[in-house]
């Protein structure tokens, strides 16, 4: 699942790299937090599982813009 409010250079991540997106949802609106690009991809999970839960979800992105992996809840 793409976050559709993200525009396609906010999801994409730097050549060889992965990028770490959190949204941050309350009672009144959505925000879209950058965590961090990671060079590897382990790095990236790490960091999402560490950042990740109910009504925070993390997504990583790679360098096209492809998402690679959703941790967390919108609930």
């Amino acid at each position: 699942m793409r976050y559709p409010k993200a525009t396609k250079e906010a999801l994409t991540a730097p050549p060889a790299q992965y990028r770490v997106l959190g949204v941050e949802i309350n009672a009144t609106a959505e925000s879209i937090c950058s965590i961090g690009d990671f060079d590897s991809l382990d790095a990236a999970k790490k960091a999402a599982e560490q950042k990740a839960g109910p009504g925070f979800p993390i997504f990583i992105y790679n360098d096209h813009g492809e998402l690679i992996v959703r941790y967390g809840s919108w609930h």
